[in-house]
C-alpha cells in the first residue's frame, strides 16, 4: 500500500466535500471550513450526504491513487476516536488505510 502525506489527504477530503456541495440544493450546501465537525454530534452531514461523501472519498482514493479502500465498515465504526468526525480525523483514518494498517 502507499503512503501518502497528510497534507494531500487533507486536500482529497475537501475535495469530496466540494464534490458532495456541487450536489446539494442551494439551500442545503455545506459552509466549508477545515474545523468543520462532519458525522456525529454536532456534524453537519445527514445519513445520506454522508454516505454519498463516502463513496465520494472512495472514488477519488482509487482515481489519484489506484487504491481501493472501504471507508465505512466494522473496523472503522470500532475506532477509539470517530474517524468521520473531522477533515483531519477522516484523512488520518484514510492514511491508516492506504498504509495498509487498517485493513
Amino acid at each position: 500500500m502507499k503512503q501518502i502525506e497528510q497534507g494531500a489527504l487533507n486536500q482529497l477530503v475537501w475535495e469530496g466535500l466540494e464534490e458532495l456541495n456541487d450536489t446539494l440544493e442551494d439551500d442545503q450546501k455545506l459552509t466549508l471550513s477545515q474545523d468543520m465537525a462532519l458525522f456525529g454530534k454536532e456534524g453537519v452531514l445527514d445519513s445520506l450526504d454522508f454516505v454519498n461523501l463516502v463513496m465520494i472519498l472512495e472514488d477519488l482514493v482509487h482515481d489519484k491513487y489506484g487504491e481501493s479502500i472501504t471507508l465505512m465498515d466494522e473496523k472503522a465504526f470500532s475506532q477509539k476516536h470517530n474517524p468521520f468526525h473531522k477533515i483531519d480525523a477522516l484523512s488520518m483514518y484514510i492514511k491508516t488505510l492506504l498504509a495498509g494498517d487498517g485493513q
